[in-house]
């Protein structure tokens, strides 16, 4: 009896030991498809912004907010394009396997940084200017 329950624990330990290893590959394979589909995501938020400011580019703007408008699109294109080349920077180091140098991960940084920046900056001037508009 003794010897079947110490059976039936070692193959416990193994079915979780199988079961971990499989969770692990999973999560990767899971985490570079959420990646992928932020890429694609991101490139076709940034088409749209930029699709949509062509559309007005030529608009007479008789208010501030179609002026802020018009730049507060280009912002938001700049945000989609530098938060879609960090992953898919990303995703070009997990394919290839080549690291980028210290400046390199610096440099896409501060492009994910200044993106970020410049689209909340003209996001408050868009809601400021419809403020002043009420």
């Amino acid at each position: 009896m003794k010897g079947w329950i110490e059976n039936q624990i070692q193959q416990l330990v193994g079915y979780v030991e199988s079961m971990n290893r499989f969770g692990h590959e999973y999560d990767n394979g899971f985490n570079i498809l959420v990646i992928w589909m932020l890429v694609i995501g991101f490139a076709i938020f940034t088409l749209v912004k930029i699709v949509s400011y062509r559309a007005i580019q030529d608009e007479y703007d008789r208010t501030t907010v179609g002026y802020e408008l018009k730049r507060q699109k280009l912002g938001e294109a700049l945000m989609g394009f530098s938060l879609g080349s960090a992953y898919a920077m990303t995703l070009v180091e997990f394919h290839t396997g080549h690291e980028r140098s210290l400046w390199g991960r610096v440099g896409v940084r501060l492009l994910v940084i200044l993106g970020i920046t410049l689209a909340s900056w003209r996001g408050i001037r868009f809601v400021l200017a419809l403020r002043q508009e009420k």
